[in-house]
């Protein structure tokens, strides 16, 4: 970035910045999440 940036444009690019890369992160647990829940639910049986 080129310019001058006040404190609150530093957090705002900081907090987007970390939205990005942990957007992938975040949807990737969530499928994995649903994976394993299904297998959950499939294993389990009513008695």
């Amino acid at each position: 970035m080129a310019g001058r940036n006040n404190s609150i444009t530093k957090a705002v690019g900081l907090v987007m910045a970390c939205d990005a890369m942990v957007d992938q992160m975040f949807e990737k647990g969530l499928a994995k999440m649903k994976q394993v829940a299904g297998e959950s639910a499939v294993g389990q049986t009513r008695g």
